[in-house]
């Protein structure tokens, strides 16, 4: 009779806690990581190749893409495990929309000058700190 009373109160808990759970958590996430790994990518191919790749934020599509600074928009390089451009389901919107990676992994602008601020990105719910002079990426 012990075993019946807990399996019915399981029963009743999980019926209110099931629908609760949603899966957009877990797709901002994965948004956030992946967007993360890009960043890190973008400044790694510029460390290793010395030109510069960019990233280009379309908060309108809720996308961005990665390309070196010489390749043309209709033949982006793939990325490792995505498709670029990358959709995000969450939204992305940021401070500074297009910037650059010079080589040694630090933001600069459309003129290969520093970037002195910190740009901001927004991911769902989440912002993504890229900092200035050094490149860190964090989530805040």
């Amino acid at each position: 009779i012990e075993l019946i009373i807990v399996i019915v109160i399981v029963g009743i808990v999980a019926t209110y806690v099931i629908p609760k759970i949603t899966l957009n958590v877990f797709k901002e996430s994965a948004d956030i990581d992946v967007f993360i790994s890009n960043v890190r990518y973008a400044q790694h191919k510029s460390m290793v190749t010395g030109s510069r790749w960019r990233i280009k934020i379309d908060s309108l599509n809720s996308e961005y893409f990665l390309d070196n600074d010489s390749t043309s928009s209709n033949d982006l390089p793939q990325l490792p495990g995505e498709d670029n451009p990358v959709k995000l389901s969450s939204g992305i919107s940021s401070n500074i929309s297009v910037f650059f990676f010079d080589y040694l992994g630090r933001p600069t602008d459309n003129g290969n000058n520093l970037i002195t601020t910190a740009i901001n990105v927004i991911i769902g719910s989440k912002t993504i700190i890229i900092e200035p002079y050094s490149g860190g990426v964090y989530v805040q």
